[in-house]
């Protein structure tokens, strides 16, 4: 995902370029939010730390000071799931098959021709 979410800010798109700034300035955030709050990087806190910081960011109405950054997490979640949902992992978890031919079909089934009043 990560490889994903690189990929995705690099590219030359207009849409894509819009999302780089949301994303090098949200992670440069929780790092020096992470600082305030606890005198260390993001990465190195302890997950009841980066659960707290991400709690205010992540609420339905963050407070005032945290609106710019839910925009970030509100952004990084969504590439996080698009990233995530097209490895064969996240794949798998859809249960997606992809472009599969089907071996044989008979129709819709009786019962769905019958509610739909049709014979």
């Amino acid at each position: 995902v990560v490889d994903f979410i690189d990929e995705w800010i690099s590219a030359p798109y207009p849409n894509n370029q819009q999302d780089k700034p949301v994303v090098v300035q949200g992670l440069a955030w929780l790092d020096q939010e992470a600082q305030r709050r606890f005198k260390n990087t993001f990465s190195a806190l302890m997950a009841k730390e980066r659960v707290a910081i991400c709690d205010d960011i992540s609420a339905a109405k963050p407070a005032a000071q945290f609106e710019q950054a839910a925009k970030f997490f509100a952004r990084y979640r969504a590439l996080t799931a698009g990233g995530y949902y097209t490895t064969p992992v996240g794949m798998k978890d859809l249960r997606y098959v992809g472009n599969v031919a089907m071996t044989t079909f008979d129709g819709p089934p009786p019962e769905v021709l019958k509610k739909l009043d049709l014979p």
